[in-house]
Formats: C-alpha cells, structure tokens, sequence
C-alpha cells in the first residue's frame, strides 16, 4: 500500500466522520432553537391578539348588540376576524367558544381530530393525513373565548432542510477539493518518499550499487544524500568485509588441511605406538615358549650324545635305561612341539592383529572370533599393571566394519587405563569387556575398577591435549584420537558413563554396518 493511499486512508475518516458528526449536531441543535423560537413568536402573537380581541369585543359588547348567543359570537368572531385573517399565511388561526364550538378557522379543509394545548401538536385532516404543527392556545379573558395559533413543523423546517442540503453541497465541495489537494501535496511529498523506500528496499536485499536521486528539495534530499553517504561507506565495508572473509577463509581452508595431516599423522603415530606396545607384548610372551623349547632341545640332546656316547664307546646299554632315554626325548620333543605349536599361534594371531591395523580395509567381522584375536594383545597391554582381562560372552553377530580401527580403539582404551586407571600394578585391577547387539547396532562396553573420571571433567576427556598426567608425559590425545576414529571412520558414537563402584566405563554404540 503507498503512502497516498494510506494518507487517504487515514485523512478521510479524520475530516467527513467529524464533518458529518457536527452538521448533523448542528442541525438538530439549530432545529430544536428554530422550533423553541417559533412556538414563543406564536405565544407573543397570541397575546397581542388576545388583547386586541378582548378590547374590540368589549366595544362592540357596549354598543349593545343583544341576539342569541351562538349568533353573536359567530357574528362578534367575523367582525373580529379581520386581525387573524391578515396574519402571515403561513400561521394558522382557530376561534372556538367556550362550550368548543368552532367560530373561526383559516385552515383548509375540516379537521377531524385536534388537540388542546401549546407545544408541538399532533393533527390529522379529513383526507387522514398527519402533520405535526406548532400550537400556541390562550383563553380571551372575559369572553370564554379559546384562541388558537398554529404552524406546520414542515413549514419551519424546511428553510433549515435548505440550509442543510447547501451546508451538505458546499461541505462535499470542500472535501473533495481537500481530497485533491491531498492527492496532489501527497504525490509531491511521497513520490521521493517511495523512490527512496524503494531504493533502501533494494539496497537492503544486497544491491550495494544502488543510490537516490539527490536532486530533490527539502529534506526529502537530504536524506538522499545522507542514504547515497551511508550506501557508499557500507558498500566500501562491505567490500572490505568479503575481502577479509575470504582470506580467512582460504587461511582456514590451509589451517583445516595441515590439521587434518597432522590428525594423521599423530594417528598413524598412535597406531605404530601400539604396534611397538604389541611386538613388546608379544616377544615378552614368545620368549617364553620357546625358552622352554630351546632348553627341551637341549636336554634332548644332551640325552641323545650321552647314549651315542655309551653306544658309540662299545659300552653296553640297558634296556631299561635305553627306555629311560627314549621318554625323556620324547617328553622333551613334546616339550618342543607344545612349546613350539603355541609360538606359530601367537605368531599367527600376531600376524593377523598386525594386518588388520594396517589395511583399513572394510570386511566382515564375526564378533567372537574377532573379540577372541585382539584379547591376546589386550592382555599383554595390561600386564604392566597386572590387571585382569574379564570378557563377557560376545553375541554371535556379524559387524561390517574396520577391523584395524576398532583395535586401535579397544587398545587405546586399554593403553589409557593402565597410564590413568591403574597407577601401580596391583592384582586387584581388572578391566572389562561385553558386547551386545540392539536393532542395527552393537554396544561395546569398556569398564575398569580403577580410579575412576571426576565428574567435573568428563565433558573434557575427549578435548584434545586434554591430560590430567601431562607431567607424567601424558599428551592428551589418546581418548581424542579414538573419539574421532569412532564418530568419523566408524560413524558411531563413543560417550562416558558414570559407574559405581568406582572405576570408569565407555560405552562404544557402532553400526552393524559402515
């Protein structure tokens, strides 16, 4: 809507509804005095009539006129008529006796019905036709006489109704000549008006090239001018701005990049931390079978010389030490064989862990056998506390996944309770690991009866180069870097939870498949 019509809008109603409100108050008012007064110029008539009908009536009453009395007063009312008919016509006059019977009457035509008094009068003729009239009625002293003047309220009325429709015509003119005259003062104040809103409507929706017409008077220009100032400083701003964003962006955009390598690379340091934490862990388990190996294969050939010794020397041989010989080489070729067959396991297992942290490939993984591989490693991580590995029963479930990054996980979890969980060694640690299956996830749940996670920082374990032991050579970035492997690689979801008795406990929700 423009500002004319809401000019016209809100004009209009101001100026006719007012207008209409005292010309109709008016007119009533000025009808109610126009009446008021021509009931008491009837009233005066009436008076002055009264007693110039009184005195003639006395003068003819002295020259003695004696007749019956209906003929005297019919004949006193049309010697004595002679004032009451020359008054203005448009007054009325009535002369009735006092027993009512009508001497006198200048109205036109019979009226039936009538009523006595003074004020406005209701009056009906012998066509039925009702008129109000003005009445004036007074009683001729002396005489009996009722003398009564009267006026149409019609005939009263109508040079007001005149006046009305004249006040109404010139009140029109006037309206419309303002209606004009605001039409025309408006389009030449608002049109710059609208010019501007529009160009500022424009300006505003990103259109910074946009400026007024300045060659407008009064203040209408000046505004221009100060739009068309404040235009060019913000377009200049703006420039500047965008110029500034980019840069930043693009710096950002590097920044992201050397972060993201960095994240890499510190992940790939983690995962050779683990790998050299493993082969650690396992040459300290592989040393001991074949420990025993190599010394069962001494003794087997300590007892194999000594009897091809005996034999070789021409000695003689019993037969119950030769048996005594031949067991104990096959209780340590046993030995060797035991020993032995449980080295290729754990080189096999080893091989397999190793693999798998490597290749980050997607296969699928059964959830017992795999949670059955990466146990082995797990304990070894937490024989430098001597904490106990307690794994729930694990549903049968097939997981699609990366077998590589959730061992990384699982370790690191292990990693970050024997640095924070378990201060000292102790046997009374144990570290727990269950596995349960929802809908279209898996719940992997990782508790220990440690030391426990203050609640004050458990919105914060996951910040990186977020550390409690930074000087005990903690970094801050083990629960960080597992944090992004479970929400990015594996798009899950990895929290903490409060546990009681005193310990830590993650929980680890992954998707049966990535």
């Amino acid at each position: 809507m423009t500002i004319q019509n809401r000019l016209l809008i809100f004009f209009l109603p101001l100026v006719i509804v007012p207008l209409i409100l005292v010309t109709a108050l008016s007119t009533y008012q000025a009808r109610s005095a126009l009446l008021s007064a021509e009931l008491r110029s009837l009233e005066f008539i009436a008076q002055g009539l009264e007693n110039q009908i009184v005195s003639d009536y006395n003068n003819l009453q002295s020259l003695g006129i004696a007749t019956i009395p209906f003929y005297r007063d019919r004949l006193f009312a049309n010697v004595l008529s002679s004032p009451l008919l020359g008054m203005d016509s448009q007054v009325n006059a009535e002369l009735h006796s006092h027993d009512g019977r009508q001497l006198l009457s200048s109205w036109h035509g019979e009226l039936v019905q009538s009523r006595a008094g003074t004020g406005q009068i209701q009056r009906i003729n012998s066509q039925g036709e009702v008129f109000r009239v003005l009445q004036a009625q007074t009683q001729l002293e002396g005489i009996g006489w009722i003398l009564t003047l009267s006026k149409t309220m019609d005939s009263v009325v109508a040079p007001l109704m005149v006046s009305l429709v004249y006040i109404l015509f010139m009140s029109s003119f006037v309206i419309l000549g303002s209606v004009v005259l605001t039409l025309v003062l408006s389009r030449r104040i608002t049109q710059p008006l609208v010019s501007l809103a529009q160009r500022v409507e424009e300006f505003g929706q990103g259109n910074y090239s946009i400026r007024a017409n300045e060659d407008v008077a009064g203040e209408v220009g000046v505004l221009s001018r100060q739009f068309n100032s404040m235009a060019t400083t913000i377009g200049l701003a703006t420039q500047q701005l965008e110029n500034q964003v980019q840069e930043r962006t693009r710096a950002l955009h590097t920044s992201l990049e050397e972060l993201k390598e960095t994240q890499s690379q510190l992940i790939e340091s983690e995962k050779m931390a683990g790998l050299g934490s493993m082969v650690a862990g396992f040459a300290h388990e592989l040393n001991t079978p074949l420990g025993v190996s190599v010394t069962a294969t001494s003794l087997i050939r300590d007892e194999l010389e000594r009897t091809l010794g005996i034999l070789s020397g021409g000695g003689a041989v019993s037969r119950k030490q030769l048996l005594d010989n031949l067991v104990t080489i096959q209780e340590g070729a046993d030995l060797v064989f035991q020993n032995l067959a449980r080295s290729s396991e754990m080189v096999s297992r080893f091989k397999m862990v190793a693999v798998d942290q490597h290749i980050e490939e997607v296969r699928e993984l059964y959830l017992p056998a795999f949670i059955e591989e990466i146990a082995e490693t797990l304990r070894t991580i937490l024989k430098t506390s001597n904490a106990k590995l307690v794994i729930d029963p694990v549903p049968k479930v097939t997981l699609v996944s990366y077998p590589g990054i959730i061992w990384q996980i699982l370790s690191n979890l292990t990693r970050n309770a024997t640095v924070h969980a378990f201060p000292e060694p102790s046997f009374d640690w144990s570290f727990g690991l269950s596995v349960s299956q929802n809908k279209n996830t898996i719940l992997i749940r990782v508790s220990d009866n440690g030391k426990g996670i203050d609640r004050s920082i458990q919105d914060r374990i996951f910040e990186p180069f977020f550390t409690t032991d930074r000087s005990k050579g903690s970094t801050g970035l083990g629960l960080h870097i597992v944090y992004n492997l479970v929400s990015q690689k594996l798009k899950g979801s990895i929290r903490v939870v409060d546990k009681d008795p005193p310990g830590a406990e993650f929980h680890l929700e992954l998707p049966l498949s990535v």
